[in-house]
């Protein structure tokens, strides 16, 4: 049996695409379930903090 994953953010909506485990982008080492929409948001703001330094 296949675990239904639900995205970290499905709470704030608008979620698209496969939900599968991804890197957490905070450096940690884990790894959290996102949709690929949530994802591209995630990597974004991850790139304008990194940007904003």
């Amino acid at each position: 049996m296949t675990e239904e994953l639900l995205c970290l953010d499905a709470r704030h909506g608008g979620c698209a695409g496969e939900v599968i485990y991804r890197e957490s982008l905070t450096g940690t080492g884990t790894t959290v379930p996102r949709c690929d929409q949530h994802y591209a948001m995630a990597v974004a703001r991850a790139e304008k903090r990194k940007g904003e330094r």
